[in-house]
């Protein structure tokens, strides 16, 4: 089965902050930075100056903290260049995206009838950083019961997506929405049947390795008898990831993406 990153109850910043496709330009435009490339200089062994011919610094456009060094033959790619076209493919919507340290993400929720059924309703979202830890990254999500859910690459999407093709891509994404409840459907009946008890609890939390609070907040939950199937336990997990403090929603999301790829790593092994 497959494991989703996701949102809920006290940190849901998209429910609470979805925008209208205008104010989700604005936000791209107005609160996720330009960036420049700057030329690299080293102190040699006698304190000279040495400007370095190879590699180029990334920075924030008014700020000179490098976050990231890439060769002189990378080519520097602005978020609204990514970003925007990918919005204005939609007649209306609702989104939001977040920024933090040169990593972005953006979710985009086309108002579409024939994309929402029961308590669900499907989207995109959209990965990009320039400080080398995430290529261009397109993923369905779902938004559902007040959880924002992202479905792992593995399952659904493109990584290294070249940013000449992130638009063409996104167009064949969205030809795919609305064959993605199917998928969703399968997904939660398959973690629903899935029954934890007390032979393969144990088993199951030493191979997640979740951490020992999570653990003992999971077995907790399982003796009062809230945590019978799979499902259970990943949205224990979920509303607890997404409880905590963190420096940025960015590195939040990061967390349960993470979450996302163990479990699903896990449930392949479990299908085998």
């Amino acid at each position: 089965m497959v494991l989703m990153s996701g949102y809920s109850k006290k940190n849901m910043a998209m429910e609470k902050n979805k925008m209208n496709k205008q104010a989700l330009k604005d936000k791209v435009n107005k609160e996720i930075p330009i960036f420049k490339l700057r030329e690299v200089a080293l102190f040699d062994d006698n304190g000279n100056v040495c400007k370095n011919e190879e590699y180029t610094a990334i920075t924030e456009e008014n700020r000179t903290k490098p976050l990231a060094f890439v060769t002189n033959r990378y080519n520097l790619v602005q978020f609204n260049e990514i970003f925007i076209p990918i919005i204005d493919e939609f007649t209306k919507l609702e989104g939001n995206c977040r920024y933090f340290n040169g990593f972005g993400i953006m979710d985009i929720f086309p108002e579409d009838d024939a994309l929402k059924e029961n308590n669900c309703q499907y989207g995109l979202t959209i990965y990009n950083s320039v400080n080398g830890t995430c290529a261009i990254n397109i993923k369905f999500c779902v938004k559902h019961n007040n959880r924002l859910i992202v479905m792992p690459s593995k399952v659904t999407g493109f990584k290294k997506v070249h940013s000449g093709k992130a638009l063409k891509i996104t167009q064949k994404y969205v030809k795919m929405l609305s064959k993605i409840g199917s998928s969703w459907k399968y997904i939660m009946m398959g973690l629903a049947t899935s029954e934890v008890n007390g032979n393969n609890l144990t088993d199951i939390l030493g191979d997640l390795k979740l951490g020992k609070k999570i653990d003992e907040l999971i077995t907790d939950r399982f003796e009062y008898g809230n945590c019978q199937s799979l499902w259970d336990l990943f949205l224990i997990t979920f509303d607890y990831i997404a409880g905590k403090e963190f420096i940025s929603e960015v590195n939040q999301r990061k967390k349960l993406d993470s979450l996302c790829e163990k479990i699903y790593e896990y449930s392949m092994i479990e299908a085998i």
